[in-house]
């Protein structure tokens, strides 16, 4: 028995020598993990500003999609592409951006969408545009650090 409890020790003991007694090189420091504040919110001329619980874009689409659950709202861009600039709101050739509260559609008439970074998959950038559709009659708003769907 005696013998038995001799071989296991000797056996494991490199094991546990090897796991626990390696010391981590003092030269290498610790790079902490930095994760961006993603955020979008928008503000309707009837008032609070809104701030998202849920928003992300599809870049094959080139779509920005915000929503706030609980109060039935949501923010709707298709733009000509995600690149870096100003895009003009112009229905008549696809590039729209739609609001929906407490079931009502608002659809942007005119306005802009900036894009001022994307970089690394993710977007930041903000919006202003008039609204028809109903009492509502403007929305504006920033995103930040938008990541992709």
């Amino acid at each position: 028995m005696k013998t038995l409890l001799k071989q296991i020790s000797v056996l494991f003991f490199p094991v546990l020598l090897f796991t626990f007694g390696c010391q981590k090189d003092a030269s290498q420091p610790n790079d902490p993990v930095v994760s961006p504040t993603s955020r979008f919110t928008w503000t309707p001329s009837s008032g609070a500003t809104v701030v998202a619980d849920n928003f992300y874009y599809i870049t094959a689409y080139n779509n920005i999609v915000a929503s706030k659950t609980g109060n039935l709202t949501s923010v709707d861009i298709i733009l000509e592409s995600l690149s870096v600039g100003t895009h003009t709101i112009s229905p008549s050739k696809g590039i729209t951006l739609e609001y929906v509260y407490s079931g009502t559609t608002y659809s942007g008439k005119s306005g802009v969408v900036n894009i001022t970074s994307n970089s690394a998959g993710l977007i930041t950038g903000n919006f202003n545009a008039a609204l028809t559709g109903g009492t509502i009659t403007a929305i504006s708003g920033e995103f930040t650090d938008l990541r992709e769907k």
